[in-house]
């Protein structure tokens, strides 16, 4: 069974043929005549809870022209080959082998079209997928990691722990700020799949002196303030600090220029470089909010790094606008690098 629908603004008219005979005729004057502007599902929708067709779809043509009954009718039991006058995409599912995996690809006929992917199948338990492992700050320092390759749902087998001076290897992570740790015992790989190395600084006492003090903030209330305001957002920041090594959730806020929205200029930029969780660096920017990537925002938190440690310590972040990283130091050593935080 062909099922044609054709719209005609011509005369503001909706025809529905079945095998090329004119079955439906809607008056659609009161539709609009925008451009689609979202994907197309072939058997469902975008819905929360899609319509699934209960069937099964053979073909599906799209013209660029108001098709007649007549040439319904002639090609209704033709198959296309995609050069067809006014044919504008047409897809052939015909003769397909099942069961259709994800990730399948069904070309358009028509050339230069819009192909149509298998997306929500079950993946093929077949496809081979390739494992990559990446050495981060200590790439330069070991031998890459030979790659693995292994079927969906396979597991990954555990490489020799990577060295670096200085650092202690904490392990392989999921994702590129090692917050997800990889469990070679009962993680599956799912797809091609990239592992990242995460290493944790051995703190090195710096050579500040025995008698050094600082600036308490006690107090709800307790801050300094600058008298006037930054022209612009720097790209490096330093700041000396000691935290109790029993410190127990945020740090708080070094240097900061957040406000609630009651007392701000939303539309300005500002930056908060404070000590998240576990003792790590945040760097929270925000640029200008109109016209920017992500709404203007970043946050960056190096999840390898701990200011607890009870002792004075250098911290410096810097941001560099043309490779798109934020680096993190310590006492002068470079012990992590976030790639990627385009504003």
């Amino acid at each position: 069974m062909l099922i044609s629908v054709v719209r005609d603004n011509s005369v503001k008219e909706l025809r529905v043929y079945v095998d090329g005979e004119l079955r439906n005729t809607t008056d659609v004057s009161g539709f609009g005549s925008g451009t689609l502007d979202s994907w197309l599902c072939f058997g469902s929708d975008y819905h929360s809870t899609p319509l699934l067709l209960d069937g099964k779809i053979a073909e599906v043509r799209m013209w660029d022209d108001v098709r007649t009954g007549e040439e319904i009718a002639e090609y209704a039991g033709k198959t296309v080959t995609g050069e067809e006058e006014g044919l504008a995409h047409a897809w052939d599912f015909r003769d397909v082998e099942e069961p259709v995996y994800r990730n399948r690809v069904f070309p358009d006929l028509v050339q230069g079209g819009v192909d149509v992917q298998a997306v929500g199948y079950a993946e093929d338990p077949e496809t081979i997928y390739a494992v990559n492992f990446d050495l981060g700050i200590a790439g330069e320092d070991n031998e890459p990691v030979p790659p693995q390759e292994t079927k969906v749902g396979g597991l990954v087998k555990e490489p020799e722990p990577p060295k670096l001076e200085g650092f202690v290897f904490t392990g392989w992570y999921k994702d590129a700020s090692c917050t997800q740790k990889w469990d070679f015992a009962s993680d599956k790989v799912a797809g091609n799949t990239t592992l990242y190395a995460g290493w944790k600084y051995d703190y090195q006492p710096a050579s500040f002196p025995e008698d050094m003090t600082g600036v308490s903030f006690c107090g709800p209330e307790d801050q300094l303030a600058m008298e006037d305001r930054l022209s612009k957002v720097p790209l490096s920041f330093e700041a000396t600090v000691k935290l109790p090594e029993a410190l127990d959730g945020r740090g708080g806020v070094i240097i900061g220029s957040w406000m609630d929205a009651g007392y701000y200029d939303y539309d300005l930029g500002y930056v908060s470089l404070e000590v998240y969780e576990n003792g790590a660096p945040r760097l929270y920017w925000h640029q200008e909010r109109r016209n920017q990537p992500n709404g203007g925002v970043q946050s960056v938190v190096f999840s390898g790094v701990d200011l607890r440690q009870g002792e004075w310590i250098h911290l410096a972040v810097t941001f560099d606008p043309e490779k798109d990283t934020v680096s993190c130091y310590i006492n002068g050593v470079l012990v992590s690098t976030v790639e990627d935080c385009e504003f």
